[in-house]
């Protein structure tokens, strides 16, 4: 079990090239699990802005976490770290959409480098790419996206003198919902995701997934958006079997989840987004333990005025393991942050945050000798 709190005070610097555009959103999809993404949750209804947006943010934040090293105070001490340390992240965001046609393109890109102020040696890159295209199809809107990230793996999931390790995480989804904007509309969702660790040692815990959602929505402009979603998951650790000595075994396990998902905008103020569903989990292996029991998600974003606004997110559900000796992590997160547009190119940012990862799905004895 991981518990932290992390604290940040940021800032964005804003570019804008496309002033009017700043009212429209990017497309809006959600696709399976990504990386801290802890819920099963079902098909978005996909946005699909009409106007040209070019952003560029520069972004600096200074962060507190309480629990740097993943684990009590003698894992800290056996890894060479502090427990707890503070955090420079700058970091560059750029937005683009561009109509082409019917369609829309877009390129969702951020860039950054953390610095630790005790803790230098987890200084490291941030990377995190997402782009793809939206438009209509017969009667359905869909989205493809494809996503690249690249960072520092959490420390709890290394063995207890490792701290170096790289997380490359890509995806490949497709989302949409058919039907009308008002009435009944079913709604699909297929993702695939590959997980991939820089050390040769956590490269036994290297992942894959496929997760594939559908569902019916009821939609009204009044009302919102209410859904009703059934979603199958299924995930494989390709290498692990050669670490038990089995080559072509592949450890993971399979999900299913079922549940209702709600979206509203509650006029210019208030927008609110939450998805509770009920997980079965069963691993691939005899005599390991799943998982069975309620994930949820949540978003709210409250704007108090034209330049104060909160947001509040909370979620639970299970997500693959990147620790050897576990297949699956049941992360618990609740979050608030307090927004502030100090002026036309500069906004203050003052969050916190509280994490929970709980680990299951414990491997044989041959797995941990190594952790």
């Amino acid at each position: 079990m991981r518990n932290a709190i992390v604290c940040g005070l940021g800032f964005v610097g804003a570019l804008v090239l496309a002033a009017p555009a700043l009212a429209q959103e990017a497309p809006d999809v959600h696709a399976g699990y990504g990386p801290g993404d802890a819920g099963t949750i079902g098909a978005r209804e996909t946005r699909t802005p009409t106007v040209r947006v070019t952003t560029l943010d520069v972004i600096g934040q200074i962060l507190y976490d309480s629990n740097v090293s993943g684990g009590n105070s003698d894992l800290a001490a056996a890894k060479g770290l502090k427990p707890a340390d503070e955090i420079f992240a700058p970091s560059v965001n750029l937005n683009i959409v561009r109509p082409v046609g019917r369609e829309v393109v877009f390129l969702q890109a951020s860039a950054g480098y953390d610095f630790y102020r005790v803790n230098s040696i987890l200084n490291r890159e941030r990377i995190d790419l997402r782009g793809g295209v939206s438009g209509r199809v017969a009667a359905c809107n869909a989205t493809v996206t494809g996503d690249y990230d690249r960072f520092q793996s959490n420390l709890g999931d290394l063995s207890r003198l490792a701290v170096k390790n790289t997380v490359d995480h890509e995806s490949i989804g497709l989302d949409g919902s058919c039907g009308r904007p008002i009435g009944l509309a079913p709604t699909f969702s297929v993702n695939q995701n590959w997980t991939a660790n820089s050390s040769l040692q956590q490269s036994f815990s290297n992942s894959n997934s496929t997760t594939a959602s559908g569902g019916l929505a009821y939609r009204r402009p009044t009302f919102g958006s209410l859904s009703v979603f059934g979603q199958y998951t299924t995930t494989t650790y390709p290498n692990r079997g050669n670490l038990i000595g089995f080559p072509g075994i592949s450890s993971g396990y399979t999900s299913w989840a079922g549940g209702l998902r709600f979206e509203r905008r509650l006029g210019a103020r208030i927008q609110a987004d939450a998805t509770l569903s009920y997980t079965s989990l069963s691993p691939d292996i005899a005599g390991t333990g799943g998982f069975k029991g309620l994930t949820y998600s949540g978003d709210i974003t409250y704007r108090a005025s034209r330049r104060l606004s909160g947001n509040l997110d909370f979620q639970r559900g299970p997500v693959p393991s990147n620790r050897l000796n576990s297949l699956y992590s049941l992360n618990q997160s609740l979050g608030a942050a307090v927004s502030y547009e100090a002026g036309p190119r500069v906004t203050l940012r003052l969050g916190a945050s509280y994490v929970t990862e709980g680990y299951g799905g414990g491997l044989p004895s041959h797995f941990l000798e190594l952790t």
